[in-house]
């Protein structure tokens, strides 16, 4: 036990993120020719994961907020699993049943609401591309990494910090704090939008040829080759 104890104190842990491969977008999809059509920076994206999804008052709670903020947006919008043994969401056949009378009509020129969306050609890793996000965890640990995100780092804006899909007494965000969340996070000269950019030139800086992503992995190349030789 000792032995062990002296060679775990021993070890060293580098950190060699961002591991992230950007993917080609592929234009013969409708939601990514409308967003190519879009002003840089002014379209918002709701998505909340591959096991994400809300209930109808949520939904409208939601979709309240999404219409008086009067911005563009993509919205993945999902409902729970019918036979709900895997806890994958299924798509809806008719979004009217969950939204809002007349929501799609008076949001026809500003936004999209679909099912499966590409997210990642359409938002990427969103420190990697300077994309400022808000937080609305969900489940597990989204609620560790959206304080950390928001009250840490300040690189996120609030709007739930720690929402729990699986909780019944969970009590639903009002459209009011959804529709401050995305305004913030909206907003192209608030602080959170500065941190998100620079921290996307250092992720990019640490992968050149001598950042410090590259020096370490040459650093632990050669250190194994020593220990192996």
């Amino acid at each position: 036990m000792r032995c062990v104890r002296m060679m775990v104190t021993r070890l060293r842990c580098y950190t060699v993120g961002p591991l992230i491969k950007p993917k080609k977008p592929t234009p013969e999809q409708e939601v990514l020719q409308w967003l190519k059509g879009q002003p840089e920076s002014s379209v918002l994206l709701l998505c909340f994961g591959s096991r994400g999804w809300f209930g109808v008052d949520q939904v409208r709670e939601m979709a309240v907020a999404i219409e008086r903020s009067g911005c563009q947006f993509i919205w993945s919008l999902r409902r729970a699993s019918i036979e709900k043994l895997n806890g994958f969401p299924d798509e809806y056949t008719d979004y009217n049943e969950v939204l809002p009378d007349g929501f799609l009509e008076r949001t026809a020129e500003k936004g999209k609401v679909v099912g499966w969306v590409p997210q990642a050609e359409v938002l990427a890793d969103s420190i990697w591309y300077g994309v400022p996000i808000a937080t609305w965890p969900i489940y597990t640990e989204q609620q560790l990494d959206a304080f950390q995100m928001v009250k840490d780092f300040g690189l996120a804006v609030e709007i739930s910090l720690d929402y729990n899909q699986m909780n019944k007494d969970q009590q639903l965000v009002s459209a009011e704090t959804v529709e401050k969340g995305i305004r913030e996070m909206m907003d192209r000269s608030s602080l959170v939008r500065a941190k998100v950019k620079e921290m996307s030139a250092k992720s990019r800086m640490a992968m050149e040829v001598l950042g410090s992503v590259v020096s370490i992995l040459f650093f632990i190349k050669t250190g194994l080759t020593y220990f192996i030789n």
